[in-house]
C-alpha cells in the first residue's frame, strides 16, 4: 500500500517493513525499553542507516566488563546466515544462526564478540546497567558501526571536566 507522508507527521510502519520514496527521507525509529525486554519505561529513538550502509561484519565491544549488554541484530536478505565468534571465554562456541529478512533477533552478549553475515545486517546495543546484576540503571541504546567503517585517526570530542557535570569520560577502542 502506498502512504503519503505529511511534512512532520509519524508514521508507524513496524519492523520489516520496505520504505522506498521518490525524495530522500530520514528514517527514525524508537521503542519503549520494555519492549526490548528491559525493565525501564524509556523511549530510545535512533535515527537508521540505509540498508546500503549495512554490512556483514562487526565487532561488538563490551559496554561496561561485569555486564551483559541486550543486542538486536536486523538481516536485509531473505535468508541471512550469522555467525558469532567469542574472543573473551575459548570456552564458547562458534554458532551460526538463520535471520529473516527484517526479522529482529535479540541476544545478551557478554564480553567482546565478532559478528560475520553472509549478507547486510543492523546491529544494535542495549547497556541494561551500569551496576551488577540484579541491579540494573541508566539504560541505553547505540547502533554498532561495521568494521568496514573503522579508519586509522580520529578527533576525540568530549565535555569538559570542569563544567562540574561530567565527572568522568570513557573511551572504548575496538581495533
Amino acid at each position: 500500500f502506498m502512504v503519503t507522508p505529511i511534512a512532520g507527521q509519524p508514521y508507524d510502519g513496524g519492523t520489516g517493513a520496505l520504505l522506498e520514496s521518490d525524495k530522500p527521507i530520514a528514517v527514525y525509529v524508537g521503542a519503549p525499553f520494555e519492549a526490548i525486554k528491559v525493565p525501564y519505561f524509556e523511549i530510545i529513538w535512533e535515527q537508521l542507516p540505509p540498508v546500503s550502509q549495512w554490512s556483514d561484519r562487526h565487532f561488538v565491544p563490551p559496554i561496561h566488563p561485569n555486564n551483559q549488554t541486550r543486542t538486536i541484530l536486523i538481516g536485509d536478505n531473505p535468508i541471512t546466515n550469522v555467525t558469532f565468534r567469542y574472543f573473551d571465554d575459548p570456552n564458547l562456541v562458534e554458532y551460526t544462526i538463520e535471520v529473516e529478512a527484517g526479522q529482529a533477533r535479540y541476544f545478551d552478549m557478554l564480553g567482546a564478540n565478532e559478528i560475520v553475515a553472509d549478507g547486510p545486517v543492523l546491529i544494535a546495543q542495549f547497556e541494561t546497567g551500569h551496576n551488577p546484576p540484579p541491579l540494573l540503571g541508566d539504560p541505553y541504546m547505540m547502533l554498532v558501526q561495521p568494521e568496514a567503517r573503522f579508519k586509522t585517526s580520529f578527533i576525540v570530542r568530549h565535555p569538559a571536566l570542569s563544567s562540574g557535570f561530567f565527572e568522568s569520560n570513557t573511551i572504548t577502542i575496538v581495533a
